[in-house]
């Protein structure tokens, strides 16, 4: 009998979390009719406009507020600069001593730090000898110097400045090789061999970074994965160029993101690498609150390519660069709280035309 009932309390169970199941599918689908037309919604969800044409396009940054700059290549292989705003105006900056010198391939990131623009660039005539090369470009003065080679570093991921000190997500090409112990027979995780650098070049992190960006209050927000124990946030306090405190990680399985930006607080704003997920979502780490808030499956490839300025998101597709306004998008974001089992899987973010998952 004790068999019976267990039976059955099991079976109402089950089929208790099936409605569940049944009842958030039906409300996200009534709620993703109408998303498509930009007339059923005051917000920019699902309605970015693309404010810069082409597939030249290298990385991008954030500007002064709601801009962006880009770097492309030109038709005859020149390099450029061009900055861009939320209307599409733009302003170009020629890059002559990127273009003649050092047998510069392609530009992987850039930063905007008190009227200069950091330049991170890779050279080299195949894949082996590739190294990375710094650029520094006053844009008042439209004058550009290198300061710094580093033939060990390549693929600059990200570029940022905490306490006015520069630091660089690159690939490290002594690691490439090295391989982090997976936390489950499931999970995926290809490591290039990241590692968060100073500007010399010395090694700040190396816990298998993923991704990175500062925060409002000049710390590291970084998403990296630990041996044997998936994938986690982390703040990074730093002082004189060095990190001093990490603070406890969070493990959060975001899977390896191909972007990550801080967007105000502990919010930011990612895509995956996954491709059924594909697409830009919003995350506020201190309270595991998950949103959908641009459904664009256009390709976002590498760290440099979604950027935040003043309310404003820039991102790279197939087809040129889209923004929208973030701001606006988050003041329509409907909330669901999910109650969630460890018997249901499907509730990955981004999912569901804009909604907010709270679990």
């Amino acid at each position: 009998m004790p068999g019976v009932f267990y039976y059955l309390k099991e079976k109402v169970y089950r089929k208790a979390m099936f409605l569940l199941y049944m009842a958030i599918c039906f409300i996200l689908a009534a709620g993703c009719s109408g998303k498509d037309n930009p007339e059923n919604s005051k917000t920019a969800l699902g309605v970015s406009k693309q404010v810069y044409s082409g597939n030249n396009i290298c990385c991008l940054t954030a500007g002064e507020k709601g801009s962006a700059y880009i770097a492309v290549i030109a038709e005859d292989a020149s390099k450029k600069i061009i900055h861009i705003d939320a209307d599409g105006n733009q302003q170009e900056f020629a890059l002559p001593v990127i273009s003649k010198n050092h047998d510069v391939t392609e530009i992987t990131a850039m930063l905007l730090s008190e009227g200069s623009i950091y330049i991170a660039a890779n050279a080299g005539a195949n894949y082996n000898d590739q190294y990375l090369i710094l650029y520094k470009m006053d844009l008042e003065k439209g004058k550009t110097e290198c300061i710094g080679e580093y033939k060990e570093y390549c693929n600059a991921r990200k570029l940022i400045m905490p306490g006015n000190v520069l630091f660089m997500l690159v690939q490290d090409k002594s690691r490439k090789d090295k391989k982090p112990v997976l936390s489950s027979p499931d999970e995926i995780f290809e490591y290039g061999g990241e590692v968060l650098i100073s500007q010399e070049g010395e090694v700040l992190f190396d816990d298998f970074p993923v991704a990175c960006d500062i925060t409002g209050n000049n710390e590291i927000i970084m998403y990296a994965h630990s041996d044997n124990g998936g994938f986690y946030f982390t703040n990074l306090t730093v002082e004189n160029g060095n990190v001093i405190q990490k603070s406890e990680p969070l493990f959060k399985d975001l899977k390896q993101l191909m972007s990550l930006t801080a967007a105000g607080g502990q919010d930011i704003i990612y895509t995956s690498r996954v491709m059924d997920i594909r697409g830009l979502a919003g995350m506020d780490i201190s309270n595991n609150a998950v949103s959908e808030i641009q459904p664009d499956k256009g390709a976002i490839v590498y760290q440099g390519d979604i950027c935040y300025s003043g309310g404003m998101v820039f991102y790279i597709t197939e087809k040129g660069i889209n923004c929208f306004n973030n701001d606006e998008c988050k003041k329509d974001n409907k909330v669901i709280h999910v109650i969630e089992s460890e018997n249901i899987g499907f509730l990955n973010a981004p999912y569901g035309c804009g909604y907010q998952l709270e679990f």
